[in-house]
């Protein structure tokens, strides 16, 4: 997805109306329209952009809880040195999916300054979460 650097795109947009307020009224009108419809742009692209984190989220809760079955199907039939190794990885994947749980529910009340870390710290974490379970796939 496309970064946006959010404080200068308003900060451009309240430059250039203090800059076109000091010229006549209907300059001064078509101005704040203008603002308005780029805060508009802006919250626009916020959305997709949370929109597109919360379903990698969601995605890699599904891939966790698949690969928690899966583990389980093992851990049944496993030896106990085994099941010791196998519960060492789902209590791991719980780990993860319990921090994109906290992901999931704070993308809302993150405000535009903190947004690019958070989305970093986000992305971070699904990174993390794919790289174990393909080290788990490896392992089987």
């Amino acid at each position: 997805m496309k970064k946006l650097n959010l404080k200068s795109l308003l900060f451009a947009f309240v430059a250039l109306f203090a800059i076109i307020s000091c010229e006549e009224q209907s300059t001064t009108e078509k101005a704040k329209d203008e603002i308005g419809d780029a805060v508009t742009t802006v919250s626009d692209a916020f959305r997709q952009e949370s929109d597109g984190l919360r379903a990698d989220i969601e995605k890699a809760k599904q891939n966790i809880d698949k690969k928690l079955g899966d583990l389980q199907d093992e851990w049944a039939e496993a030896s106990d040195e085994a099941r010791k190794s196998i519960e060492a990885e789902m209590k791991n994947l719980h780990y993860h999916k319990d921090l994109l749980d906290k992901d999931l529910e704070n993308i809302n009340n993150k405000v535009n300054d903190g947004w690019a870390e958070f989305k970093s710290d986000v992305k971070s974490t699904l990174q993390k979460v794919e790289d174990e379970i393909a080290e788990i796939d490896r392992e089987i």
